[in-house]
């Protein structure tokens, strides 16, 4: 997560569930028919928002932060999404200002 005055930059890793062990530093195989990505920010346990992006990258600006009350600590959490499996396991950061 990264804070340029007018938004959070959240970015990750694409991760494979199957045949994703190479070593060789390449972004694993894409085994679903699309690339889609679950995020949900929240303030303590409200959730403030959900929404999906097809890319391993979001912004949260802070026109929305302030739409959703402007309230710190914010959590946010990213969950890969899958037509076979459903939503993998989220993976969560907290901004505390």
């Amino acid at each position: 997560v990264s804070f340029d005055g007018v938004a959070y930059a959240l970015t990750w890793i694409r991760r494979a569930r199957l045949d994703g062990d190479s070593w060789e530093g390449i972004d694993p195989p894409l085994i679903n028919a699309r690339e889609s990505y679950r995020v949900r920010i929240f303030a303590g346990e409200t959730l403030l928002r959900s929404f999906e992006t097809p890319t391993p990258s979001a912004l949260y600006s802070t026109e929305d932060y302030s739409a959703d009350g402007g309230a710190f600590p914010i959590t946010f959490a990213v969950s890969q999404q899958s037509d076979q499996f459903g939503p993998g396991p989220e993976s969560t950061v907290t901004i505390h200002v």
